[in-house]
């Protein structure tokens, strides 16, 4: 792996040259089906470690420029913690990405000890990203449609507030036809003056398929949802299915001059493991 090193340090100074002077070499690495993993390099500090990680497929092409750790790693500590990913570089030659991790515990609580063991459990990859997708459906005739109080929330942004009582669209059938596979439309319709319009995925927590629509205009202009509610039919258990709702302030009565479209991304493949690296903590001194 020592190309694999060589690659990450030239990354290393690209991306972060502000601080790559802080990471301290690790190079240790484990291997678990197929797929070897290596803690490249290590910067902590106070409440936050920083890793440089990379990923390499030695029996095929599993890992790609589309790989995502898919909020499956940890550090074994006492605490919780935050955490941010990014992938900063692909080597397509050797099958190689590398990601920059951020772990910061909470509460303040120093990451202290003599050792810090990261973990990674599962990730994506071979990711199609669909973008201003054309959704074949007339908003023109909308039929009626049913609403309840959304349970089981797990996001939302804009002019909502989950504090309150969110009415969505009661879910029904997938739309026929729709252009992305791993996506569904599962309603469409009118709600106090505003379109709601209901994506549905399956199995979220194992394929994180995703993604967002808007109004398109006769003219191509678009209009952003003034709101999103995230929510789900179940917290746990097989058969979870995870909806969001997108709500437009267009009057009705101008709804047929839009059509509906959308950005999506859904992921082609899931790898499991078992991945675990321990090594030395190093206290830098300032």
């Amino acid at each position: 792996m020592a190309a694999a090193s060589e690659s990450f340090r030239e990354v290393l100074y690209a991306v972060s040259s502000a601080t790559a002077q802080y990471f301290t070499p690790v190079q240790r690495a484990c291997v678990s089906n197929g797929i070897r993993m290596e803690v490249v390099a290590c910067y902590i500090h106070d409440d936050t470690a920083e890793l440089y990680v990379a990923l390499q497929d030695l029996e095929g092409d599993r890992v790609d420029e589309t790989t995502d750790l898919f909020d499956s790693y940890t550090i074994r500590r006492p605490y919780d913690t935050k955490a941010t990913c990014s992938l900063v570089h692909y080597d397509a030659s050797a099958g190689t990405a590398v990601f920059r991790i951020q772990i910061t515990q909470w509460g303040g609580h120093p990451i202290e000890g003599s050792k810090i063991t990261f973990q990674v459990r599962e990730f994506l990859s071979h990711k199609t990203i669909y973008e201003d997708v054309e959704i074949p459906l007339s908003l023109s005739n909308l039929g009626q449609v049913q609403t309840q109080t959304a349970d089981n929330i797990t996001g939302g942004s804009g002019a909502a507030s989950l504090d309150d009582a969110v009415s969505v669209l009661c879910p029904g059938a997938a739309m026929e036809g729709f252009p992305v596979k791993g996506i569904d439309l599962t309603a469409v319709g009118y709600v106090n003056g505003q379109l709601h319009v209901q994506t549905a995925v399956r199995d979220a927590l194992q394929n994180d398929d995703h993604g967002f629509v808007q109004l398109q205009g006769r003219e191509g202009e678009r209009l952003e949802a003034l709101y999103t509610v995230s929510f789900c039919n179940q917290w746990e258990g097989k058969g979870r299915v995870d909806y969001q709702e997108f709500v437009f302030d267009v009057p009705e009565a101008e709804i047929g001059q839009y059509q509906l479209v959308g950005t999506f991304t859904t992921s082609n493949m899931r790898t499991e493991g078992s991945w675990s690296v321990t090594f030395p903590m190093k206290n830098l001194q300032f």
